[in-house]
């Protein structure tokens, strides 16, 4: 019965439950659009680390972010891999290079990595293939997702990066993070090459892979006892927390969008708190009437709520759906990868149904407190 009568409450004005549907609508979209955009910064942040092939990184303790890695000495590798259950250790160049292009001379800034050919560094079957191309002088490979604005990316195409000529000699397959308009690998003689002379015995990562029967956490801890404090020892999932947590926590893109979902739920809640709040004074004589009847306030309650509840569910489908469009265009304005995944989807309906429950149980503050002999 309870159901029955709160779907009727609802319904009785259509005109005023459509606007309300629109307008939950727009604050699921609004929720799902930031939670999306927050997602993809971080996804963003660690894209590199993703196609790293790694167990453990050495980083310099001025490490901030890839971006600004500060370096390390070269032989802590050697000695990283004096400890047996070491299988690699290989050293990988970060700089933040000016890149200009090669039609209109417009200058932009690309992130450019460097590393030795001979190390199986990357896991990007594109550069496995082409490592002869990559080891010539004053070569250098292209994202193919770099963004529009780097100009021409077909190979043999010439141009200036730090103002040294170079010549594109091969793709591969990354995508855009925030760094720049995109990436370039190059060979560690390369990168000393274009920055000018650049010291290779000082590196950005030192990129750690263990034998298979290791625990890369045991291996972790051998290490930070035998190297000295001029180097930080962090595992695969541990770097990679450290690289999405600088971006969510210090960042203005990371907080913004954090508190952009906070801000969607706050309005959530009021707009539909509004609604519930006005649909109780209208029919506090109703509800006083069925108080006079002997239902106790749990019974009341109730429809109050399962009205709130049908207002979320009614708002979060087409909001979902809506929110697939939002994606898209996000994805094809932003060049970050904007996905749907279900964890994602159960996240919002949770956080709906929260913000619609809270709003309806504020609502009927104002009914416990109201005394059914002078509503009459």
């Amino acid at each position: 019965m309870q159901t029955r009568l709160a779907w009727r409450n609802l319904t009785h004005h259509k005109m005023r439950l459509l606007a309300i549907t629109i307008g939950i609508t727009f604050v699921v979209t609004l929720i799902f659009a930031q939670i999306g955009m927050q997602a993809a910064v971080l996804n963003a942040a660690v894209l590199v680390f993703n196609r790293l092939n790694f167990d453990i990184a050495l980083i310099s303790p001025q490490y901030i972010y890839l971006r600004s890695a500060g370096t390390l000495p070269h032989h802590r590798l050697y000695q990283a891999s004096t400890i047996e259950a070491v299988q690699q250790a290989m050293p990988l160049y970060v700089s933040l290079v000016q890149w200009k292009h090669a039609q209109t001379g417009e200058l932009g800034y690309m992130q450019m990595l460097g590393y030795n050919p001979h190390d199986p560094v990357f896991q990007l079957p594109d550069l496995d293939a082409q490592t002869e191309a990559l080891r010539q002088p004053n070569v250098v490979f292209m994202d193919r997702r770099a963004r529009p604005a780097v100009g021409p990316k077909a190979i043999g195409v010439s141009t200036e990066v730090q103002q040294h000529q170079i010549r594109i000699g091969g793709h591969f397959t990354l995508g855009s993070g925030f760094t720049g308009l995109g990436t370039l690998i190059v060979s560690d003689v390369n990168f000393s090459r274009i920055r000018n002379g650049f010291p290779l015995n000082q590196v950005s990562l030192g990129l750690i892979t263990v034998v298979p029967e290791a625990e890369p956490a045991d291996v972790a801890q051998r290490l930070r006892r035998l190297l000295p404090a001029d180097v930080q020892v962090l595992t695969r999932a541990e770097m990679k927390a450290y690289e999405t947590d600088y971006w969510r926590n210090n960042t203005p893109s990371g907080i913004v969008l954090g508190a952009g979902v906070l801000m969607a739920c706050l309005v959530g809640t009021v707009v539909i708190y509004q609604v519930l709040a006005t649909d109780i004074s209208h029919r506090l004589s109703e509800y006083a009437t069925l108080k006079a009847l002997g239902y106790k306030d749990g019974y009341i309650s109730s429809i109050v709520l399962q009205q709130a509840l049908m207002l979320a569910i009614m708002g979060f489908i087409p909001g979902l759906a809506f929110s697939f469009g939002v994606y898209e265009v996000l994805a094809r304005q932003t060049h970050f990868m904007m996905d749907m995944p279900p964890l994602r989807i159960v996240a919002v309906i949770v956080m709906s149904t929260g913000m619609c429950t809270l709003s309806g149980l504020l609502a009927l503050q104002k009914l416990k407190k109201s005394d059914p002999a002078e509503l009459f």
